[in-house]
């Protein structure tokens, strides 16, 4: 999951920080228990999973999945890991769960994805800022959650929310129909949409049980919601990231090397187009902040294929279709605006770069 960057690159930058003291306040009065949830979280999610369109086991006790919290003293280590037994509890009650075997909370968010995965390049700062990270294995899915999450912008329900972000993320992409007959080009326009859909479908899902939850939404959550939707906006709609594009197409013309225009624009492109579904979504699950979508189409990327696109993940949402091989046109359409587009030649994929 990403937020904004700008509310948060003083902690990352300046080390690790103190646990907030509302990690000590996820127990029976703010977390699920028998007193705001009767039955507890199984109980609770188990309720309104099936609405959702999750098939249920009946009977399922016990997991083998390991949580592992590095940070903290052994009081607030004992907390998180029982906040983090959320996952176990999903995973409990699907019928077909994801093999998630591994829930890491680091000291250092980097370094371990990057152990993870054998790139030590990995940053979780690209323009947004990545708070958690799934990897999968031949041993499982390893799901690594930043210490950021436990520092004082971030109350239970927060924390709750990214959870339920990174759980739908393990089991979306099996809803996905593999694509298997198409060409280079083809695929690439087909991985844009799902990657975006994807985000977009989580995030809404994750927001969904959470408004649902019996827990009251304190002014930190609703502050958080407010904060994560106008950071993504200003991003969405921020000149700078047109004339950064604009200007390294230009740049483009005269070196003519792929690679470097690729270098320079490719995170860029990926947080406008995230920070436009993430805003989408916000907007989707709060209605009184459907006023704000204009903002969004105030930006300079905001063209008719923008709104295709936006029609398009709208109704894959209501019909529950995770389908996008007949919507290439659109991807393309999309894609433009950054000034790109595939094409298949006989002697492979080619790239083109257009002045936008």
């Amino acid at each position: 999951m990403d937020v904004p960057a700008a509310g948060y690159r003083n902690k990352k930058r300046f080390g690790p920080q103190p646990i907030s003291s509302n990690i000590l306040k996820i127990g029976g009065k703010h977390g699920f228990s028998s007193r705001n949830c009767p039955g507890g979280s199984k109980f609770f999610f188990r309720q309104l999973l099936p609405a959702l369109e999750y098939r249920l086991l009946n009977i399922a006790e016990g997991s083998s999945m390991k949580i592992i919290v590095e940070i903290g003293t052994e009081e607030q280590k004992e907390l998180i890991r029982s906040e983090l037994s959320v996952f176990s509890t999903l995973t409990q009650i699907l019928e077909n769960p994801p093999n998630i075997n591994q829930i890491i909370v680091p000291t250092d968010f980097d370094q371990k994805v990057q152990e993870l995965v054998g790139n030590s390049n990995y940053q979780s700062e690209r323009g947004h800022l990545a708070i958690a990270k799934i990897i999968p294995s031949a041993e499982g899915i390893s799901i690594v959650i930043s210490p950021i999450n436990y520092t004082e912008s971030f109350d239970y329900l927060i924390r709750l929310k990214g959870y339920l972000h990174e759980f739908f993320h393990t089991i979306t992409r099996s809803r996905f129909p593999f694509v298997d007959q198409c060409s280079p080009a083809e695929w690439r326009y087909i991985d844009i949409l799902t990657t975006l859909y994807d985000e977009y479908y989580v995030e809404r899902k994750a927001i969904e049980i959470v408004e649902s939850s019996p827990i009251p939404k304190g002014h930190q959550f609703k502050k958080n919601t407010y904060a994560g939707l106008k950071g993504h906006i200003k991003t969405v709609s921020d000149l700078r990231y047109y004339e950064r594009i604009k200007g390294e197409i230009q740049r483009f013309r005269f070196h003519g090397d792929l690679l470097e225009f690729h270098t320079k624009t490719s995170d860029c492109i990926d947080e406008v187009l995230k920070s436009t579904v993430y805003s989408l979504a916000l907007i989707d699950s709060y209605k009184p902040l459907a006023v704000l979508e204009v903002l969004i189409r105030n930006s300079h990327f905001y063209t008719e294929g923008t709104c295709a696109f936006v029609s398009l993940i709208r109704q894959k949402y209501d019909e529950n279709d995770f389908d996008f091989i007949e919507n290439i046109d659109i991807a393309q359409e999309l894609l433009l605006n950054f000034g790109l587009f595939f094409e298949d030649t006989p002697r492979g994929l080619y790239v083109h770069v257009f002045d936008i």
